[in-house]
């Protein structure tokens, strides 16, 4: 059986201590908001000035001393996308950008629409996030989009979420890495590993991406 340790700081476990400046977008669902405010927290400890904003919307969110969230706020009083000249000055800065690059509306499991996601071409590393929440759930009631998630699964929206189909949304050019280049380095965070019955679902999502050879971390962003 696999011995996992548990780690605080995101931004050391997951090798970013020696990247100057990357760009960061996080896709999918389940704690896409989570993850940017820990991976911020450990720029913050590290008083690393950086930048967080998104390519759609997102809620405004504790950036903390050192971080910046770039973006106009809304009549939903949301923060939308800065104008492309702001994202250029943005990224001449050479500091880390956090970027939201899709919704999900609240729920845990997603695939992208036509329009989606939205990845700057500046991109270095790509962050696909799943809530292992969804586990066992009908894709019609768990999943944002959840007619793109069946079609993917070549499912109906009755059927019941499995780890088997996690990882094919995770590594499917039709889910999480849609438009993701080749050159960009991809990552999965299966979040929502709250418990050690979800822990032993998680570690088989773990398993199947890591043959496929996507490494793959499971989190509990609470």
């Amino acid at each position: 059986m696999k011995i996992y340790k548990r780690t605080d700081d995101l931004w050391a476990e997951w090798g970013f201590e020696g990247e100057n400046s990357p760009v960061i977008s996080v896709v999918g669902a389940g704690g896409k908001t989570s993850l940017i405010r820990a991976l911020s927290a450990g720029l913050n400890d590290r008083k690393i000035r950086h930048i967080i904003m998104t390519t759609t919307h997102m809620w405004p969110m504790d950036f903390g001393p050192y971080g910046f969230q770039a973006g106009p706020i809304g009549t939903d009083g949301k923060v939308g996308s800065p104008e492309e000249d702001e994202i250029q000055m943005i990224l001449q800065r050479k500091v880390p950008v956090l970027i939201e690059s899709d919704g999900s509306k609240g729920l845990p499991c997603k695939a992208p629409e036509a329009w989606e996601p939205v990845l700057l071409r500046e991109t270095t590393h790509v962050c696909g996030v799943l809530g292992a929440s969804c586990l066992g759930k009908p894709v019609g009631e768990i999943c944002h989009r959840p007619d793109k998630v069946a079609d993917i699964l070549e499912c109906g929206c009755d059927h019941l979420l499995t780890g088997e189909d996690l990882a094919l949304l995770a590594s499917d050019r039709r889910g999480l890495r849609k438009n993701v280049d080749i050159s960009w380095n991809y990552r999965v965070i299966l979040n929502q590993v709250d418990d050690t019955e979800i822990l032993a679902q998680a570690a088989s999502v773990e398993k199947i991406l890591g043959e496929k050879g996507i490494r793959a971390y499971l989190t509990s962003l609470k």
